[in-house]
């Protein structure tokens, strides 16, 4: 059996991956998924797989292949900036892929029950509205979308850091509907759920220079959840429980 292109196959094509038998053997950490079995018929079937699973089946004595589970380590010092350790803080879990969706439906379960009407509340005078906290939450996670593509992709260039006020002063999200500006929300984090979920293995260890900081994007994964989720909570602290 041989991997070829986007396609796990039996016909002896190289491609991306030609030794696929020995790597299929060892195998890859990252992400995690159930254990399933396939039959020697089924390989050829297998094009819409992502190729961060190509080498995860194992040959097994009846012929078929088993996918052992795995998952993605949680980035280590050096992987980001300190400046976000509170927010890889946040999330606890191990499998950062599911922590991406689900983080994604607390907030929006959050604020999917504020009326318009609630959506400019501010809890003190100079902070922002409920709309501007998730134009926020959506423009940051652009940015770090963006840093994580590109060192994913290799590229060195250093990328420069963002100033969230002025960003959230321009953004205008007071005269865009709450409900708008969480179904852009919801788009953005599926969209970057696929990213993540496509990267190759090596991509998520690979570092490159965020801000001036040695950045992976592993660790950008465990930013935008934390991010987002530090925002969650303190729109249920300091916005929900005063209206």
């Amino acid at each position: 059996m041989w991997v070829s292109g986007m396609s796990m196959n039996q016909k002896g094509e190289t491609g991306r991956f030609a030794r696929a038998p020995s790597l299929i053997k060892n195998g890859i950490g990252g992400q995690k998924f159930p254990m399933f079995h396939l039959g020697r018929g089924d390989i050829a079937n297998l094009a819409g797989i992502p190729y961060t699973l190509w080498n995860t089946f194992t040959e097994t004595a009846s012929g078929g292949y088993t996918m052992a589970p795995f998952e993605i380590g949680r980035p280590v010092a050096g992987e980001y900036d300190p400046y976000f350790d509170g927010y890889v803080a946040r999330v606890t879990e191990t499998d950062i892929l599911a922590a991406l969706a689900s983080q994604k439906e607390e907030l929006i379960g959050l604020i999917s029950g504020v009326g318009e009407e609630k959506g400019g509340y501010r809890y003190a005078e100079g902070k922002w509205s409920i709309r501007q906290v998730i134009g926020h939450v959506i423009d940051a996670e652009r940015v770090f979308g963006y840093r994580a593509v590109c060192i994913a992709r290799g590229d060195q260039t250093p990328l420069p850091s963002f100033d969230e006020g002025p960003y959230a002063a321009a953004a205008g999200s007071d005269g865009v509907p709450l409900a708008e500006l969480l179904g852009e929300f919801r788009s953005l984090r599926e969209s970057h759920e696929l990213m993540f979920k496509h990267f190759p293995r090596e991509a998520w260890t690979r570092r490159g220079n965020s801000a001036g900081s040695p950045t992976t994007p592993g660790a950008i994964a465990f930013i935008i959840t934390g991010h987002a989720r530090h925002h969650a909570a303190v729109l249920a602290e300091r916005y929900l429980k005063t209206r």
